[in-house]
């Protein structure tokens, strides 16, 4: 089964019906069809984080993180202090870009996995060698 990384980008136009990308991100998942889904606990914070001044959004990005937790077909990636490392490796290599940790720890995580697919617009994705779903 084709297994695919799954970004903040993606998991914040789902649950926000203004954001730029929720068209995008929506056409990906019908384009994709079955498909196992993997993500961090470091990309749903900052979902979380991007979240919290709407309280509306902000109650949908904590429905999400809860049901992406139970959910089949996707995986959330504990955060741990081996992902950490293996991010922080990342970021200290690539000083040249503007790679957040979080981007460095999917970026880790798609690596070790022999992930070539994000789900996200996010450039940083495609700097790192990987392709971009939207």
């Amino acid at each position: 089964m084709r297994t695919v990384f799954a970004d903040t980008v993606y998991w914040s136009a789902l649950i926000n019906l203004r954001d730029q990308w929720r068209s995008a991100a929506l056409q990906a998942t019908k384009a994709l069809g079955d498909v196992q889904m993997v993500t961090t606990q470091e990309v749903l914070t900052e979902v979380l984080n991007l979240s919290c001044s709407y309280r509306p959004l902000r109650a949908a990005a904590v429905v999400l993180v809860r049901r992406l937790e139970q959910r089949e077909g996707v995986e959330v990636v504990r955060s741990s202090p081996e992902s950490f490392a293996a991010g922080l490796a990342v970021y200290d290599a690539r000083p040249d870009k503007e790679w957040s940790l979080t981007d460095c720890v999917s970026i880790a995580l798609m690596e070790e996995r022999g992930l070539t697919e994000a789900l996200t617009h996010n450039h940083h994705f495609i700097q790192a060698g990987f392709i971009t779903l939207f």
